[in-house]
């Protein structure tokens, strides 16, 4: 069964739309590591010993080896809800160094291209 339509103000009604009361924030906790917040492009070492650099609060950029291939792996991350340690998440892409090497070879057509959209 659909579930009931509220009933529209009479501001609604003509043509004023919905009466808004501002923005509502929400405020969120602060994520730390090991009780001090990382700091972006400093290079760090997970528990595998694979270093990467934090791009974001839940996003790394890790140089990893998997099956004899060297990787560049950039991907998010989340905390469990159980343990409440930072684990990788499925959203993310692994470069060969030949890939890599094509985007940071073509990262200033990248930016052309962002500056052209954000005009």
């Amino acid at each position: 069964m659909p579930p009931k339509k509220r009933p529209a103000d009479d501001d609604e009604k003509q043509g004023q739309g919905p009466k808004s009361t501002g923005p509502i924030s929400k405020k969120g906790k602060k994520e730390t590591v090991s009780g001090q917040v990382q700091a972006l492009g400093e290079v760090h070492e997970n528990e595998n010993g694979e270093k990467y650099l934090k791009l974001g609060e839940y996003r790394r950029a890790t140089v990893r080896r998997y099956e004899g291939q060297v990787l560049v792996d950039i991907r998010e991350f989340y905390k469990d809800k159980t343990s409440g340690q930072i684990r990788p998440g499925a959203k993310g892409i692994s470069l060969k160094p030949e890939q890599w090497e094509l985007l940071k070879n073509n990262s200033s057509k990248i930016d052309d291209l962002l500056a052209e959209i954000a005009e």
